[in-house]
């Protein structure tokens, strides 16, 4: 059967085992702290992906958490120093180029000040003088037409027409009228007019700063009045702001550029070179934080880009959040890829009569287990016989009636790994996970001496009365019983054949006796070597045989072999079913009386989720409708059935409900298992 995350969706993950992951820190309230519409640019959604993220997530809470608080003054200086250049390089660019500027940028702003500020007091004086001027015409005709009111006749007549004319002068003088304006000539006209004048100019006194600060704000080269100031200064002003601003970009002391649209005003440059101070100053200011600051950033920017775009709003949340929010986040994002995640579950096949046909196909036949290794001819064979093609070939001649399986040697790790439905057969420890019923007939048995053959060689006898032969005559034919004898020490030549062939030795013969003059602390060293080499494979034979001969048999040392062996060969080590986990915590509270086991030894598998009700009802839920394996249809069905034969009530458990509605689907769940 291929292997039960054969349908991989996230790794060598499948769908529902992705929910499980999901659903280990989804259903948290922290859960839901990060924005689920930041982009997912750059993520490759793989567990050593997310491994890898979680790590450098964790290391960021220990990072920041140990290194004091800093304030945001140094945060717009360019990115360049924390990601290119280290410490000191950065402190004593920084220092060295704040001093130039701010020295320049002061001398800039007390230039500044004095034109923008001269041509304010020359403005001014200007206007009070005016003003002054136009009071005195003011008041003359004032007191004049006081003395003309006191006359009478033709005498006042022809004064107020004087009065008339000087007072139309007046009016061109003073607000430079070029129109002609008709003037009465009678003494309250000319009071009236006169009193609106007096008014005028009394406002014109209060509200001149005003008005000077208004017309100050459209200062510049263009727009001044050479009485008031020289054009050449002010463009060498601006010139000189300009020039300072492109160095400061040009050198990079900041993330953004500073200049970024001319000032067309005198007033508007002096307020681009008072933020361009203040920002220097900011700068000289929190210089002394830039040893924490460098620390934080230097981190920051070590770290991928798409992970910084998770950390930056990460940063806002307490750390005993992080991962809550992250994984939540990631394994949400990883599962909204899939369009269609409805087609992973399949309903539990219904019980129902198992038809001969499908009841013959998956019998097991009681036969010989042969190899086929490359250069090796096609042993003769029966029909209830199966043998392992390793020759690469897979060329069966037509001639060959037994069970026939093109297959490559465990330390083949691209090679896909399969398991055998319903042959418990222990020798297959080493190459699937389950619970065997009974021990491997191996016994262990430490010689007095080697037996007669080439030295630091494997050697093996086919009965006790046959003479012992190299490892490398053995021609893969099953016998009754086996002695072999494993040396101290292997020649690279006898460690290499012991690799190729160890599989099928074991499985030759029903019983097998390991000789050894390996001393325990020797066996022991084997153990912890590297890799598959033969020092590693004769000490787990002797440890098995060892294990199985024990009274009662250490059913646990010869799981834990088989289990080293298969992740030495790289393979998929099967455990707890994600979601069954999740799922299994979701209905404790549910069904506090139910007796509830996680991935419980069932003959050649593990049941992922088996609950047990205060009466002996048993239910087995299956993820995705099916028992881990993925075997067909015919089998799948066989395999349920069994379960259904010994008692077990048998659910499917979808995933998709429980990743979109989790109390739905315990609902659901509930609901079947009590009726």
């Amino acid at each position: 059967m291929p292997p039960a995350n054969h349908d991989r969706f996230f790794g060598d993950y499948s769908f529902s085992e992705t929910v499980g992951l999901w659903l280990e820190k989804g259903t948290k309230e922290a859960s839901c702290l990060l924005n689920p519409f930041i982009s997912t640019e750059g993520f490759a959604f793989t567990p050593d992906e997310y491994l890898d993220l979680l790590e450098r997530l964790r290391g960021a809470v220990r990072r920041y958490n140990r290194l004091p608080g800093v304030s945001n003054g140094l945060e717009d200086l360019n990115t360049g120093f924390f990601r290119y250049r280290n410490l000191e390089e950065s402190t004593a660019f920084i220092r060295s180029h704040l001093t130039e500027y701010l020295e320049r940028g002061d001398k800039l702003h007390r230039n500044f000040l004095l034109v923008i500020n001269q041509h304010a007091r020359s403005v001014a004086t200007e206007k009070r003088r005016e003003l002054r001027e136009k009071t005195n015409e003011l008041e003359k005709l004032e007191r004049e037409l006081t003395q003309a009111e006191e006359m009478t006749g033709r005498r006042q007549r022809k004064v107020f027409a004087e009065i008339a004319v000087r007072w139309e002068n007046y009016l061109k003088a003073a607000h430079r009228k070029t129109e002609e304006e008709t003037v009465n000539a009678d003494g309250e006209s000319l009071r009236a007019n006169l009193e609106n004048e007096r008014e005028a100019l009394n406002a014109a006194f209060t509200l001149m700063g005003r008005e000077l600060k208004t017309d100050g704000l459209s200062l510049s080269a263009l727009t001044v009045n050479p009485r008031h100031g020289d054009p050449n200064r002010l463009r060498e002003l601006e010139g000189a702001l300009n020039d300072l601003l492109r160095e400061v970009d040009e050198a990079g002391l900041y993330q953004l550029p500073l200049r970024v649209t001319d000032a067309a005003t005198t007033p508007r440059q002096l307020q681009q070179l008072d933020s361009l101070l203040g920002k220097l100053r900011n700068t000289e200011l929190h210089l002394g934080e830039l040893p924490v600051f460098y620390d934080q950033r230097h981190f920051w920017y070590a770290q991928p880009a798409h992970l910084r775009r998770l950390l930056a709003p990460l940063l806002d949340l307490p750390p005993e959040d992080w991962e809550t929010a992250f994984s939540s986040w990631y394994f949400e994002r990883c599962l909204e890829r899939e369009q269609r995640p409805e087609r992973f579950f399949l309903e539990s096949i219904e019980p129902g009569p198992v038809t001969v046909s499908a009841s013959e196909s998956v019998q097991v036949k009681a036969g010989n287990l042969g190899f086929v290794r490359p250069g090796e001819a096609w042993p003769s064979a029966t029909s209830e016989d199966l043998l392992l093609d390793l020759s690469g070939k897979d060329d069966f001649n037509g001639e060959i009636i037994a069970k026939t399986l093109s297959v490559n040697p465990l330390s083949d790790v691209s090679a896909l790994p399969v398991a055998v439905s319903g042959h418990r057969d222990p020798v297959l420890l080493f190459s699937q996970s389950f619970q065997p019923l009974h021990p491997p007939a191996w016994r262990e048995r430490v010689a007095g001496s080697s037996p007669a053959g080439p030295p630091n060689c494997v050697l093996f006898q086919s009965d006790d009365s046959s003479p012992w032969c190299p490892l490398s005559d053995w021609d893969g034919s099953t016998v009754d019983k086996l002695n072999v004898f494993l040396p101290e020490k292997l020649t690279d030549e006898a460690g290499k054949c012991l690799i190729d062939t160890w599989e099928s030795l074991i499985a030759s013969a029903p019983e097998i006796t390991f000789f050894h003059t390996l001393s325990p602390n020797t066996i022991t060293q084997g153990l912890l070597s590297d890799g598959i080499n033969g020092a590693f494979l004769t000490s787990v034979l002797l440890r098995a045989a060892e294990a199985a001969e024990a009274e009662p048999f250490d059913r646990g040392a010869l799981a834990a072999l088989g289990r080293e062996v298969r992740i030495r060969c790289g393979l998929p080590e099967p455990g707890p079913h994600p979601l069954a986990v999740q799922f299994g915590n979701a209905l404790k509270a549910e069904l506090p009386d139910h007796f509830i086991e996680i991935y419980v030894p069932w003959r050649d598998t593990f049941l992922p989720l088996v609950l047990q009700s205060p009466s002996g009802r048993k239910s087995v839920l299956l993820p995705d409708g099916r028992l881990p394996g993925r075997a067909d249809k015919e089998v799948e069905m066989v395999r349920q059935e069994e379960l259904r034969s010994v008692g077990f009530d048998v659910l499917g458990l979808n995933a998709l409900n429980c990743w979109e509605n989790l109390a739905d689907e315990v609902e659901r769940i509930v609901r079947k298992v009590k009726g």
